[in-house]
C-alpha cells in the first residue's frame, strides 16, 4: 500500500511540474508573439530551469534577437538544432541572428541548408534572405579605421642585450699596424646594445570593393601606423601599405591579381622600399572554410645601402575556419616559403631563403569579449658568409603573443596585448630578443 502511496505522489509531483512547465511556455510564447518587451527578461529568469529544451530554446532564441541580444540567440537557437537539425524555422531565426552578428559566411551555410530542404513554410523567406546576402556581397564596400595606443617595448633597436659576446672559431679581426688577430669575444659599446622604451602608436586603414560587370571586382586598400618613441626617435617606424588590384569570381573560387607597395621609414627617414605584384587563389570549401594560395614576386630597395638590395619571391598557403558552436572560436593557419637574392653577385651574404609557419586563434568568453594569441615560426638560411665572419648565417626567429578584444560600443573595440620575440642565430651579434606590452583603442567606419 505505501509503495503505491508513493508511486502516486511522484505522479502528482511529475503533473505539476508538466502543467507548471507548459503554463510558463505558453506565457512566454504570448509575450514573444506580441512583441512584449518582457519577454526577453522572463526567457532569462526561465532558463536556469528550461534551457536545453527545444521548444524553451526557439522561444528564447526569438526573444533575444527580437530585443538585441544577439549572442544569447545564437547559443539558444544552436541548442535546437543539436535536437532538432530539421527545425527549419529555428535554422532560419539562427541565419539571421548570424546576419546580424555580421557572421556572413555562418548565415549563408545556414540558409543553403534550409534551402535544401524546399521547406513550403520557411523557402520564400530564406530565398529572399539569401537573395538578399548575395546582393550585399556584389555591393560596393567600403570600410575604414583609425587606432590610437600607448605600449612598452624592450628592446626597441633590435639589438642583443650582451656587452660581450662570444665570436665564432676563425673570425678575423684587423690590427692597427696591419695584420690580423683572432679574438674570442666582441665587446658591445652601449650604444649598440638593446634599449627600451615606452611608445605611442597611430595607425590607419581604409580598404574598398568594387563589383564590376558580373563577376569582376575591383580592391584596394591603404593602411599604416606611425610608432614613435618617448625617449628618442632614433628608432621610431613608419609604415605605410597600398595595395590594389582586380579579380574575377567563378563560383566559390575568386583570382585576384594584386599590385602591392610599402615604405618603411626609421628615425623618419626612407629605410627601405618594397614593390611587387602577385596571384591569388581563394576558395570557400563551404561557409565555414576558406582555402587561400598566394605568390608574391618583387624587390627590396634599400635607400642607404644599396648593396642589400634583392629580388624577393614568396609563396603562402592558408586555411581559415569558423565553427558554429557558441564560443564562435576561429582559427587561421599558414605555411609559407621565400627567397631574397641579392641583385650583386658580390653581396651574396645579403641574400637568403626562408620558410616558416604562422597560426592564429580566438573565441568568445561572452558577446563582447575575445580573447586570442598566434604564433609564428621562421628558419632563414643566408646564401654565403658574411665578410666579417667565417660562418653563414642561420636565423631561428618565433613570436608568440596574446591578447583580449573587449567590444566597447559597436565600432569602438580596446586590445590589450603582450608579445615575445626570439631571434637566435648562430652568430650571437644577430641574436636578440624584445617583450612588447601594448593597449589600443580603436574605432571603425562603415
Amino acid at each position: 500500500m505505501r509503495r503505491h502511496w508513493r508511486v502516486l505522489a511522484a505522479a502528482v509531483l511529475a503533473m505539476t511540474a508538466l502543467a507548471a512547465y507548459g503554463g510558463d511556455l505558453t506565457h512566454l510564447q504570448g509575450l514573444v508573439d506580441s512583441g512584449n518587451a518582457q519577454a526577453y527578461p522572463l526567457a532569462r529568469t526561465l532558463s536556469a530551469n528550461y534551457a536545453g529544451n527545444p521548444d524553451f530554446d526557439y522561444l528564447y532564441g526569438r526573444a533575444a534577437l527580437a530585443s538585441g541580444h544577439v549572442n544569447q540567440a545564437i547559443f539558444a537557437l544552436q541548442r535546437v538544432m543539436i535536437d532538432r537539425p530539421t527545425d527549419d524555422r529555428a535554422r532560419l531565426l539562427l541565419a539571421q541572428a548570424y546576419l546580424r552578428n555580421g557572421e556572413r559566411v555562418l548565415a549563408q551555410r545556414e540558409l543553403d541548408i534550409v534551402l535544401a530542404h524546399n521547406s513550403p513554410a520557411v523557402t520564400r523567406q530564406a530565398t529572399e534572405l539569401r537573395a538578399s546576402l548575395d546582393g550585399a556581397q556584389r555591393s560596393v564596400r567600403n570600410h575604414s579605421y583609425v587606432e590610437l595606443g600607448l605600449g612598452y617595448d624592450s628592446n626597441v633597436n633590435a639589438a642583443p642585450s650582451a656587452s660581450l659576446i662570444a665570436l665564432p672559431p676563425g673570425t678575423a679581426q684587423p690590427l692597427s699596424g696591419g695584420g690580423v688577430y683572432y679574438p674570442a669575444n666582441l665587446v658591445v659599446s652601449p650604444g649598440y646594445q638593446s634599449q627600451s622604451d615606452g611608445f605611442w602608436r597611430f595607425a590607419f586603414g581604409l580598404n574598398t570593393y568594387r563589383p564590376f560587370a558580373t563577376r569582376g571586382y575591383l580592391f584596394g586598400s591603404v593602411d599604416g601606423d606611425e610608432n614613435a618613441d618617448f625617449s628618442t626617435s632614433a628608432f621610431d617606424t613608419t609604415v605605410a601599405n597600398v595595395i590594389g588590384g582586380a579579380g574575377i569570381q567563378l563560383g566559390s573560387n575568386y583570382l585576384s591579381l594584386p599590385l602591392y607597395h610599402q615604405e618603411f621609414l626609421i628615425g623618419h627617414r626612407r629605410y627601405r622600399q618594397h614593390d611587387a605584384f602577385g596571384l591569388e587563389w581563394t576558395y570557400r570549401a563551404d561557409p565555414a572554410n576558406v582555402i587561400s594560395l598566394v605568390g608574391q614576386y618583387g624587390n627590396y630597395v634599400y635607400q642607404d645601402e644599396s648593396v642589400q638590395n634583392t629580388d624577393s619571391g614568396v609563396a603562402a598557403l592558408t586555411w581559415a575556419r569558423n565553427f558554429a558552436v557558441p564560443s564562435q572560436p576561429r582559427i587561421k593557419a599558414s605555411i609559407y616559403r621565400g627567397r631574397d637574392a641579392a641583385k650583386d653577385e658580390l653581396y651574396d651574404y645579403f641574400g637568403r631563403s626562408y620558410y616558416g609557419i604562422s597560426a592564429e586563434g580566438s573565441f568568445a568568453v561572452s558577446p563582447r569579449q575575445r580573447p586570442y594569441a598566434t604564433l609564428l615560426y621562421q628558419r632563414s638560411n643566408y646564401d654565403a658568409a658574411d665578410p666579417g665572419f667565417p660562418v653563414i648565417r642561420v636565423e631561428h626567429y618565433s613570436r608568440v603573443a596574446a591578447g583580449w578584444m573587449w567590444q566597447m560600443k559597436p565600432k569602438w573595440i580596446l586590445r590589450a596585448e603582450v608579445s615575445y620575440a626570439d631571434n637566435h642565430s648562430n652568430i650571437d651579434i644577430y641574436q636578440y630578443h624584445r617583450t612588447l606590452f601594448y593597449l589600443s583603442t580603436r574605432h571603425d567606419f562603415y
